[in-house]
């Protein structure tokens, strides 16, 4: 019973979440041709699009499913393109991302979040 409570309270949060994020999500996308690198593109679309749910590499939906290089490797991310594969398809309730950003937009994103984890660079 307990289970069910926190599970049904941590859809509510998401679906607060996701109802907080809207407005932001119509908006028209950036192709990575202006304004920088691949990697400011990959951070600048983690903070539009992850952070309501990945905070500095944590989950607030799943807390042992972190960005981190154990987590992931733990769930059977063992490379960018397995994290590419997830920012397109989505799974769970992490939503999909293949309709709404570019595929440079989804390398850069993929690329930030290993780099990140591989490099232990979220905060502890």
């Amino acid at each position: 019973m307990k289970k069910t409570k926190i599970f049904a309270l941590a859809m509510v949060v998401f679906a607060l979440c996701l109802t907080l994020i809207s407005p932001v999500m119509g908006q028209k996308k950036s192709t990575g041709k202006k304004g920088g690198s691949a990697a400011s593109l990959g951070v600048k679309i983690f903070n539009r699009e992850c952070t309501a749910c990945h905070p500095g590499g944590t989950n607030t939906i799943e807390s042992e499913k972190t960005l981190k290089a154990d987590a992931l490797k733990k769930f059977g991310f063992t490379s960018v393109a397995d994290v590419k594969k997830r920012v397109e398809n989505g799974a769970g309730v992490m939503p999909i991302y293949k309709d709404t950003l570019k595929p440079a937009e989804i390398d850069a994103v993929a690329n930030y979040v290993w780099t990140k984890s591989q490099k232990n660079g979220w905060p502890k």
